[in-house]
């Protein structure tokens, strides 16, 4: 079975919006069974250093949310904690990314700072950061402003539950 992206977008906003009582462990299973299980995955800052882009999928070859926002979290986040970090292209395209994961410390302090990180990238960007933490795995999807403004028309509370 193929996992779009907007079915990822589907969970991660099921997930969200509290449909799980351990919401972290729920997101690390989604991480292990749903992108990692099948042995795609390939290292993220290679990949986009490559030419891979995430974010923008129907423009031309300009990636530059993928070079000016998502390369230098994931380059600030290796340099802080240099865990796993992932990406698992589309199988249509393999210089195209479906998910983006990181591996998390057990380090509480090093999340945190990770958080930091991640939202100084959410600041820059013109859309929003989806972020869905788990014990284990930060699962990140990047959407456009339209689709954020979407959600957040939808849910006004929405911009405060990410």
């Amino acid at each position: 079975m193929a996992v779009t992206r907007w079915s990822i977008l589907t969970v991660l906003l099921a997930l969200v919006s509290g449909c799980s009582q351990d919401l972290q462990r729920t997101a690390d299973t989604m991480v292990a069974d749903e992108f990692l299980r099948d042995g795609t995955h390939v290292r993220a800052i290679p990949f986009f250093l490559d030419s891979g882009r995430y974010y923008e999928q129907e423009t031309s070859d300009s990636t530059s949310v993928d070079q000016q926002i998502v390369l230098p979290m994931l380059k600030d986040l290796n340099a802080l904690c240099p865990l796993a970090q992932w990406v698992v292209p589309d199988k249509k395209d393999p210089k195209l990314a479906f998910a983006v994961l990181v591996e998390l410390p057990d380090d509480t302090t090093k999340v945190d700072a990770m958080a930091k990180i991640v939202e100084s990238a959410d600041a820059k960007f013109d859309g929003m950061i989806l972020q869905q933490w788990g014990h284990k795995w930060l699962s990140l999807d990047f959407i456009d402003q339209e689709t954020a403004e979407f959600f957040k028309q939808d849910d006004p509370d929405f911009d405060k539950q990410r």
